[in-house]
């Protein structure tokens, strides 16, 4: 199993509560101990794991079947290849998109999910009309079809695709043209081979000039880069003039995105294009969009349609709009019972151990005549996957007669269901073994009942996955009554002792963990009322609880940088609030009237703020231009690298053989390369790695989160590698007093043994050693680097022939020579 969802969830779970609990600290005990219990309740901000089946997509008709009908070309055979089998069936709505735009010339948009195979609807077209020109000999150069992308991510993974399906078909070209495009053809090749180890494809252009000279006849590029081919007249080339004349298919990806203001640009950006080499002409050009995100079903269609007329500028109707259709689920199998259920447990450890065919059929045999599996069945199930050599086999051919798998496929029929809530009712029987073990069992039934098919390429007895939801924390909220009951949820009032008490949002200090009071006030009738903001206001007000301490003084080094800000530290307004009501005042005001019958008044100051933000915390006195007060909300970059981190940690490193998504098969050569991965290996062994994949509907929050994830990831796992390099060592660093360049040898070790930073020589990796301990203590990252989470401590060596400074030894001083050797060590602390 590559993931446990159980351990997955809790890791998870534990993961994001205490990175909050942390990112908001509260000072007042009492009020950190009532947020701790808000925040630590289950089910309060993640929720899982969640069993969903997933049946797969219906399949029609075969490429080669489209062939002998003659909506392909004849040649598509000369593409026959792992990367287009003939053979395999095309989804129904692949076969119902290629057959729209190549039969009916509709234009098109593939609204389906993920991982349906969006590519081939319009891949297979494009390839379709080259074919085609490529008999009748009018394959000459120019422009067919333009792929356009809202990411240069998304055009790279396009261009691994095509050289594997054009290796056979040298005739077609295309190439990529992004900002990272080589302007000329030498520079190409020469990155070409530095990044991939092997010879391009004679069809693959590379280079701006090589493009110019003979344009591809597919163009991948996104739109900034479009605009930029548009106005430049040495790129006149794809547009005008004798190679210009065959532009068939615009193809937009992810089109969800071009929504707003950007899609109006995108819809001009077309517009001008079609304008330039069609002359507006409509229908000449094909236009198909794809995303995986746009509509919720069929009702939506005619909504869609209209969206991509827009677009476009060409017409679509409903019929033009392409969803995906699931296989319905397998028929109901006859049951021959119901086993010990341990045995999934038992069943799941021998499918994953490394033994070879024959000792993982005889184990499963043993373990399930001993769970009450009938020999009868034991033994057609050892006939079938003998004849294969697939142990899969095996657990189809028992499983499918299993009725605890049958009550499972029941149970998920119509929508998914908590892991717990299933497991109580499958496995009912054993539930006085507790939720933890009948939970386990679910997760290992699931395990082998996604594995379990009677052909490799044929559906799973259960196809399903795992949800977890995690909800981001949007706000802290304070009751203004006696008792301050605390909320992670927007409240208007809290009751209490018999009235109702108004509620107010709350702040804390990044520095100190001092709470404020946040809100906005509201002139209402006779009054000014103190009210939650309902949007991100700027003018927001800040108020501190009288009873605080403030601070007599700012220290001067945040004095000079707050500047004149710090200077009205002390001079607060002294404010007066109804906690019933919230009606608000300066202190000093003759007549403070509020309509309530027994005002409940409560002292508070004003905080000087400056666009919303309060840039100098009254209590601890701390600066910072950004603001030093802050609510109770997190950006989406910190959370989700949390989030990110803990789940990418639960996956199992896999190793495995599998060619390279950017190798393409080549001729054998002698010569061809001496690096391992050269091309055409298809024995290639992927490092022990994990692989997780994230979505963004952004293309601005991605090209963020990418180097974020990056850069976060590697620094939490530099400092795990310290602090168990220290945990392993420590009886040996305590006893011999271990300095700085003590701990660069067992680091290095376990850098080797995790295999880090492998593409490094030794000393590379050695002097990237001596960067992350000095990042360690130089203190750049004083609040969460690992000085400051209290993980490992720094202390000064004393030199052998040191002597205290006789000026501080006499008056007024009269230090001791112990009290010297402390000043000094404070102050490189704060040199540090």
């Amino acid at each position: 199993m590559d993931i446990d969802p159980i351990q997955a969830t809790i890791a998870i779970n534990k993961s994001y509560l205490n990175y909050l609990a942390t990112t908001f600290y509260l000072s007042n005990g009492r009020l950190r101990n009532k947020f701790n219990d808000e925040l630590y309740k289950r089910g309060r901000f993640l929720k899982g794991p969640i069993l969903e089946a997933t049946p797969p997509f219906k399949k029609g008709k075969t490429v080669g079947e489209l062939v002998g009908e003659g909506v392909l070309a004849g040649s598509f055979n000369r593409l026959k290849s792992t990367a287009l089998p003939m053979d395999r069936p095309l989804y129904t709505h692949q076969e119902e998109g290629i057959r729209k735009i190549v039969a009916e010339r509709r234009n098109l948009v593939a609204a389906t999910g993920t991982g349906s195979g969006k590519t081939e609807i319009f891949l297979l077209p494009i390839i379709d009309h080259l074919l085609k020109q490529n008999e009748q000999k009018k394959l000459d150069p120019g422009v067919r079809a333009l792929l356009l992308y809202p990411m240069n991510a998304l055009a790279n993974d396009q261009l691994a695709r095509l050289r594997k399906l054009f290796y056979n078909v040298p005739e077609i070209t295309f190439g990529r043209y992004t900002g990272e495009t080589e302007e000329s053809e030498k520079a190409a090749t020469e990155a070409y081979r530095k990044m991939y180890g092997a010879e391009p494809l004679p069809n693959e252009l590379l280079s701006r000039e090589r493009m110019r000279e003979a344009p591809p006849h597919i163009l991948l590029t996104n739109y900034a880069m479009l605009e930029y081919l548009l106005l430049r007249p040495k790129d006149n080339a794809f547009f005008d003039g004798i190679y210009a004349d065959n532009w068939r298919f615009i193809v937009l990806d992810e089109a969800h995105t071009y929504s707003g203001a950007k899609g109006i640009e995108i819809a001009m950006l077309l517009r001008r294009l079609k304008d330039r080499v069609i002359k507006s002409e409509p229908g000449r050009i094909s236009c198909i969009a794809t995303s995986a995100t746009l509509g919720k079903g069929e009702k939506d269609y005619p909504g869609i349609a209209k969206f991509a007329s827009n677009l476009f500028g060409e017409e679509f109707a409903g019929t033009d709009v392409v969803g995906a259709v699931r296989q319905k689920e397998l028929k109901e199998n006859k049951t021959w019972g119901k086993p010990n259920p341990e045995v999934y447990i038992k069943w799941q450890k021998i499918i994953e151990q490394k033994n070879d065919f024959a000792i993982k059929l005889r184990q499963l045999i043993e373990s399930g005549n001993k769970a009450g599996i009938p020999e009868r069945g034991l033994f057609n199930a050892e006939t079938e996957s003998t004849k294969k050599k697939d142990i899969y086999t095996f657990l189809y051919e028992v499983l499918k007669g299993d009725a605890h798998l049958i009550q499972l496929q029941k149970e998920l029929k119509n929508e998914p269901g908590l892991l717990q809530g299933v497991a109580e009712k499958i496995f009912a029987d054993v539930a006085d073994k507790g939720t933890r073990f009948i939970e386990q069992l679910a997760v290992s039934l699931v395990g082998l009942a996604v594995k379990a098919r009677p052909e490799e390429e044929d559906q799973a007895l259960l196809p399903a996955r795992y949800h977890v939801l995690v909800r981001a924390i949007e706000g802290a909220y304070l009751s203004l009554d006696p008792d301050q009951a605390f909320f992670l949820s927007r409240h208007e009032k809290a009751y209490h002792s018999g009235h109702d008490f108004k509620v107010a949002e709350l702040a804390t200090c990044t520095g100190c963990g001092a709470h404020y009071l946040v809100g906005v006030v509201d002139n209402q009738g006779n009054g000014k009322y103190f009210v939650q903001p309902k949007e991100d206001y700027r003018d927001l007000y800040y108020f501190l609880m009288a009873d605080y301490d403030l601070l007599e003084d700012v220290d001067e080094d945040e004095e000079a940088i707050a500047g004149s800000y710090s200077s009205e530290l002390n001079k607060l307004e002294l404010y007066k609030i109804c906690a019933k009501c919230g009606r608000v005042d300066k202190d000093n005001i003759l007549h403070f009237q509020c309509e309530c019958d027994e005002p409940f008044i409560r002292k508070l100051y004003q905080v000087p703020s400056k666009e919303g933000k309060v840039t100098t915390c009254c209590v601890c006195g701390r600066f910072s231009p950004h603001g030093m007060i802050r609510r109770f909300s997190v950006g989406t970059d910190a959370a989700a690298s949390v989030l990110t981190t803990s789940l990418y940690q639960q996956i199992r490193p896999q190793t495995k053989k599998s060619k390279k998504d950017n190798t393409v098969e080549l001729a054998d050569d002698d010569w061809g390369g001496t690096a391992e991965n050269n091309a055409g290996v298809d024995s290639v062994p992927e490092s022990a790695g994990r692989k997780l994949l994230i979505f963004s509907d952004s293309r601005q929050d991605a090209a963020f989160f990418a180097p974020y994830f990056n850069r976060t990831y590697m620094q939490i796992l530099r400092r795990n590698l310290i602090v168990r390099a220290l945990h392993e060592n420590k009886h040996t660093a305590l006893e011999n007093e271990w300095r700085l360049q003590d701990l660069v040898k067992p680091l290095h070790k376990k850098v080797q043994e995790q295999n880090i930073l492998p593409r490094m020589s030794k000393q590379d990796q050695i002097n990237e050693i001596w960067k992350w301990l000095m990042y360690e203590l130089l203190g750049f990252d004083r609040r969460l680097g690992l000085e400051g989470l209290g993980l490992i401590g720094f202390q000064l060596v004393k030199p052998e022939r040191w002597k205290a400074p006789k000026a501080l030894l006499k008056e007024p001083w009269n230090f001791t020579e112990d009290e010297i050797w402390s000043l000094m060590q404070i102050m490189l602390d704060s040199l540090r």
